[in-house]
């Protein structure tokens, strides 16, 4: 099944109106392609005979050396897109036109085209074009016209003269006119459907770009007004006596950071993933809660409705990432259909516009929601992992802050001194012996109750059977100072 076919059926099945409206229409930009054949073919320019003409790049040297079996000479021919500074969609500005363009070099005086592979009638429509380009007024055919009398006037006795000259030695002048130092000219070869290629595109990604734009506003806003419900449902008492759920969301959140849905800082599978990835990670996402039964376990009844809204967001977030592969998709195969059919790929290729690599293909759009989540969503529910303490990897109670910031809870600070460790185990300064109960971070140590009540509580009981057992066999350094 073709590719357009594939694409226009998913867009239509999975994506409402308004979207396939500004999705890349790529059937439309494939006639413009076959238009733009049909224009080379006109003059004598079949994709073959361009590809050769733009990509053979001999020197002058082996130019002149093999005139008549030289292929272009350098620069003859050249296939640009100005304007190539255009403004990026995102910016409010209107991107500005640009202009494909196919250039040929021809003799300044004669306006004959610098290129001894060209057949007659190829070469008869150049030089026509140097003609109506005003760019010379010497006829070399019989049939040209120009438009202006007085130039057929002028022109009379060059144009007898160069019918004179004979074939070869024409090619021989063509062939050695940049090693002789001949002053030449670029003429554009007017092809109207390049123009309309390129324009459509960079209108496309225009309407991409505002509607991912849309998207990320509305989706932004959506988990703001989220996590306002959410901290409501979650968040405790300072006493942990209230009833909430917050138990239940930190471990939804817990199984939703595991499963790098979007994003993954994994070794395999770093960086943003793509539709495919994100929906495989996604669906053992939905296993792991299903089976969890968390949904079941709520206490509060807003958080029932809570969690088909955060479940709805990441849906809508995955349908979004699957509209932006399935274009990123299209574009990467009408550019190199562009090229395969036509053979005027831009040089050097990496110069496209800027509307070309918009924020929609470079930028994904998933990242920037992933980061909302994670900062506005996400951060409402603390983890237990953020507070560790990196000694013991308990929970950092009570917390004791050394004089280099570094936190540890009280039990492992106690123990270093008394083992008359005078560096921190993170940056190795000698602060260990300097701490002393001034340290102790109260308010830390309250906020650590208040969101882990139950981890709190069971690493005092530890410290306390700690204490005793030590208080029943003591054995002390002369170096502790917290105890």
């Amino acid at each position: 099944m073709k590719f357009a076919h594939t694409y226009h059926q998913l867009l239509n099945e999975e994506f409402p109106s308004t979207w396939i409206d500004s999705a890349i229409s790529y059937k439309r930009l494939k006639k413009c392609i076959k238009r733009i054949q049909r224009e080379l073919a006109s003059i004598g320019l079949d994709v073959v005979k361009l590809r050769l003409l733009l990509n053979s790049q001999p020197s002058a040297s082996d130019a002149v050396e093999n005139s008549a079996e030289s292929a272009a000479q350098p620069g003859i021919w050249k296939y640009t897109l100005d304007g190539c500074d255009s403004d990026s969609p995102d910016s409010g500005v209107e991107p500005k036109k640009f202009v494909p363009r196919l250039l040929f070099a021809v003799d300044e005086v004669t306006g004959e085209p610098l290129d001894a592979r060209l057949d007659p009638v190829t070469k008869r429509q150049l030089h026509k074009l140097a003609l109506a380009q005003s760019l010379t007024s010497v006829q070399l055919f019989a049939d040209e016209r120009p438009d202006d009398p007085s130039d057929l006037r002028r022109n009379s006795s060059s144009s007898s003269s160069q019918s004179s000259i004979s074939p070869d030695s024409r090619v021989n002048s063509m062939a050695s006119a940049f090693s002789e130092g001949h002053t030449y000219r670029m003429v554009s070869i007017p092809i109207t459907s390049d123009s309309e290629f390129f324009r459509t595109l960079q209108h496309q990604l225009t309407n991409i770009a505002a509607l991912q734009k849309s998207e990320k506003g509305r989706l932004t806003s959506a988990i703001t007004d989220l996590g306002a419900v959410i901290e409501k449902v979650a968040k405790p008492t300072w006493h942990g006596r209230s009833t909430h759920d917050l138990r239940r969301w930190r471990k939804i959140f817990q199984l939703y950071l595991d499963s790098r849905i979007f994003v993954s800082t994994g070794e395999k599978d770093h960086g943003a993933h793509n539709y495919e990835q994100a929906q495989k990670s996604w669906g053992r996402f939905l296993e792991q809660l299903r089976k969890s039964n968390l949904e079941k376990d709520f206490a509060v009844r807003e958080s029932h409705k809570a969690l088909e809204r955060f479940l709805e967001i990441n849906f809508e977030l995955l349908r979004s990432l699957r509209f932006q592969d399935l274009n990123g998709l299209a574009m990467a195969k009408i550019l190199k259909k562009f090229s395969k059919r036509t053979a005027l790929s831009p040089r050097p290729v990496p110069l496209l516009p800027l509307s070309l690599t918009s924020p929609l293909l470079t930028h994904s759009l998933s990242r920037s929601i992933v980061f909302v989540l994670s900062t506005s969503l996400l951060s409402l529910i603390p983890q237990l992992d953020d507070h560790l303490c990196p000694i013991c990897a308990g929970i950092a109670y009570l917390p004791i802050r050394l004089p280099c910031t570094h936190v540890f809870c009280i039990r492992c600070v106690v123990m270093l001194q008394r083992r008359n460790e005078r560096n921190c185990p993170l940056c190795r300064k000698p602060v260990v012996m300097k701490t002393s109960p001034e340290n102790l971070d109260w308010d830390h140590a309250a906020w650590l109750r208040k969101w882990f009540r139950k981890e709190a509580m069971q690493k005092h009981r530890e410290n306390e059977r700690a204490s005793a057992a030590e208080t029943m066999t003591p054995v002390y350094s002369d170096g502790c100072s917290v105890m």
